[in-house]
């Protein structure tokens, strides 16, 4: 039996033929005196038998059957790969993570997954009435400075305030730019319906910015379902009016208080106002059942910043979520400026200050970069980049309408 088992191996090894020694049969043998070389053929082995005779407690065998030696040899040349292959299928648990089951995953598995990214298209109402007589006054008055003719400046303003409209309309110049606009969006915007279908427009409730964005929405026919009215994108200050009769004593924190204005504020169009004019293009929110705006006076700088910062939070849950690849803003100028601040993180410093052009647009790109577990973040890294500012290249033909 040894013999034959030996003969079935290739070549055997020094421990394999330490292993058959040790079997009673062979001890047997040597201890009569009988030579086994008689029916061993192979002189390798006879020289290994010779080398191992005096050989009294060898190893026992692992396997007594040899016919399982070379699949025993194939499985031992396999065990680094196959303890690869089963470290990969068993995650080792995170340093400072529990691995039990019942333990919470450090990470969601939407976090985990690839850069999440939305193109972002901030687009300035085109020139309102108000817009037109702030820039009559300001060349009647010699273009004072809010700094070095502070007092001229605070007249020009007095007169504005009571002579402006609390939701203006669009000018003559106006009405061609957002004409124009329509005609040069598929710069800014791809129109083809592969890419509209995921596009989200959101508009300002103050008028001006709705009669902005008519025209290029009956060009690229979007239709309502994309496109809808957000009730917290208007302008700083709200909708309000001011009161030129009584002296406001308490509107220091919206800059006028200085000049003695009391501004009374004013709810807005309501949602059935508005679906009545624009219902064919736009979706209304329910928020606007009773009007957009619900303060008393005018909207402070300080509260303008927060709604920014909630307007910011907002884009960036679009993100996450995923619901659009592009998102239009059409809104204003001041508060196009406080968003920005609030996406770049320049609120605290206020040390920019970005000013758009009537139809002017601003394209970037909200991005949110998977977690660096190695480095101890708990969330995905926001990043923002910002591809063009105040263009207007849809007036390029046109500068006598850039204002």
């Amino acid at each position: 039996m040894v013999c034959l088992s030996l003969l079935m191996e290739e070549k055997p090894l020094q421990r394999d033929t330490c292993r058959l020694l040790h079997q009673e049969n062979f001890k047997r043998a040597i201890k009569d005196g009988r030579d086994p070389k008689e029916r061993i053929k192979n002189t390798e082995d006879r020289k290994v038998i010779a080398r191992y005779r005096n050989c009294d407690n060898p190893p026992p065998p692992k396997d007594s059957c040899s016919f399982f030696v070379p699949f025993r040899r194939c499985l031992f040349g396999l065990r680094l790969p196959l303890l690869l292959f089963l470290l990969c299928l068993c995650p080792i648990p995170a340093r400072g993570v529990s691995s039990s089951s019942s333990a919470k995953p450090l990470l969601s598995p939407s976090q985990t997954r690839r850069p999440k990214s939305m193109k972002v298209v901030l687009i300035r109402h085109a020139q309102s009435e108000n817009n037109a007589l702030y820039w009559r006054l300001f060349d009647r008055y010699g273009r004072p400075s809010p700094t070095s003719d502070k007092q001229k400046f605070e007249e020009m303003m007095r007169e504005f305030e009571d002579n402006r409209d609390a939701n203006p309309k669009l000018s003559s110049v106006g009405y061609e730019q957002a004409e124009k606009l329509a005609e040069g969006i598929h710069h800014f915007l791809d129109t083809s319906p592969e890419a509209l279908d995921e596009t989200r427009i959101f508009v300002s409730p103050l008028r001006r910015a709705i009669e902005t964005s008519i025209p290029f929405l009956r060009k690229v026919k979007i239709g309502k379902r994309r496109c809808a009215c957000h009730p917290e994108i208007f302008e700083v200050g709200g909708c309000y009016h001011a009161n030129m009769k009584e002296k406001g004593g308490d509107e220091a924190g919206s800059g006028s208080g200085a000049m003695g204005i009391n501004f009374v504020g004013m709810k807005g169009e309501t949602r059935k106002e508005c679906e009545d004019k624009y219902g064919e293009l736009f979706s209304f929110p329910e928020s606007m059942e009773n009007g957009w705006y619900h303060g008393s006076s005018k909207e402070t700088h300080q509260e303008a910043v927060q709604r920014s910062l909630r307007v910011a939070e907002w884009l960036w849950q679009l993100v996450a979520a995923e619901e659009c690849s592009v998102c239009v803003l059409v809104m204003h100028a001041d508060f196009m400026d406080l968003v920005l601040k609030a996406l770049t993180g320049e609120h605290p410093r206020n040390m920019c200050r970005w000013v758009i052009k009537n139809t002017g647009i601003i394209c970037g790109s909200l991005n949110l970069l998977p977690p660096n577990l190695a480095q101890g973040q708990a969330g995905p890294s926001r990043r923002i980049a910002v591809d063009g500012v105040n263009r207007v290249d849809h007036l390029a033909d046109r500068p006598d309408l850039i204002s």
